[in-house]
């Protein structure tokens, strides 16, 4: 008996255990990355029709990693181009990839990307994306997993300086991003979606020092906070994204869409907010937020 002889049942169970990635995504200095996809995604090879029946399966399960924020070019109506700098998303070495024609059908199955970058190479985030994950309308992120990197120019009696200013620069295009996507777009139906259901950000292969960890996110809090007083509409907005700190600031998550900001989805916006305020700066004032001076 073959794995075509079995019941169709059994082989997406077969299906789902072998394209689950390999890895654990522990907390460490330096996280782990996924292995190259093209690898994971070699058993689509074995023939036409495990091909034809596992392939959503299985890009909808593995955590793709690029190294670029530029947005997806759509070269026409049913593929794209991924750009060389998305290694793992290349059918070749990863030391030397080329680009990657995926087809639409295969691209709008993608659940879950890892965005490995300098802060500097993250603008495209906040500037060129235009709420959508890549700037892509198919792309439909279950998680977007942020690993930045600083530039390794950081030390001597400046070092402090640098890391203020990239953790200012990183908080602000996290919040550009976080603006754009939250409300989601409007399709033809009428109903109301988002690209990215979860933001998930790592920072402590970035930033060494906790304080400068948390500094990221009560900077990004705050500039969301602001930002909403300010906005018509503000109301509903705040219910369609949730926040939650973890691990002592080594990573943080913002749900964006329905249910987002209820039990299981983090903190609404001004919930977490108050929560800061008060746990970090004693009081409910918005005075020193994001200029809290090092220890």
């Amino acid at each position: 008996m073959s794995l075509l002889d079995l019941p169709a049942e059994l082989r997406n169970l077969i299906y789902e255990f072998v394209f689950t990635p390999p890895y654990t995504t522990t907390l460490l200095s330096n996280p782990p990355l996924p292995p190259p996809a093209s690898s994971i995604l070699r058993p689509l090879l074995t023939c036409r029709l495990i091909h034809s029946e596992a392939s959503h399966l299985a890009y909808a399960s593995i955590p793709f990693l690029t190294h670029s924020a530029a947005p997806l070019e759509l070269s026409s109506s049913t593929s794209t181009t991924i750009p060389p700098a998305n290694s793992s998303l290349s059918s070749s070495n990863p030391s030397s990839p080329s680009p990657l024609r995926l087809p639409l059908s295969l691209l709008a199955s993608i659940r879950h990307i890892q965005l490995s970058a300098q802060i500097s190479h993250l603008r495209p985030l906040g500037e060129s994306w235009h709420g959508l994950a890549f700037g892509c309308s198919a792309l439909h992120l279950s998680s977007l997993t942020l690993l930045p990197r600083r530039p390794e120019a950081y030390f001597g009696a400046y070092a402090e300086v640098a890391y203020l200013s990239q953790c200012h620069t990183l908080a602000y295009i996290l919040a550009e991003m976080v603006r754009e996507m939250g409300g989601g777009s409007v399709d033809k139906s009428g109903s109301r979606s988002v690209s990215v259901r979860k933001l998930v950000v790592r920072l402590e292969g970035c930033f060494e020092q906790e304080e400068i960890r948390r500094l990221v996110y009560r900077s990004l809090v705050f500039r969301l906070w602001k930002g909403q007083r300010r906005k018509e509409g503000a109301a509903e907005e705040e219910e369609r994204r949730g926040f939650e700190e973890r691990e002592g600031g080594r990573e943080f998550w913002v749900w964006m869409g329905e249910g987002a900001g209820q039990e299981g989805k983090g903190r609404s916006l001004n919930s977490e907010f108050r929560n800061l305020s008060e746990g970090v700066l004693g009081t409910s004032s918005a005075a020193g937020w994001g200029y809290v001076a090092m220890p």
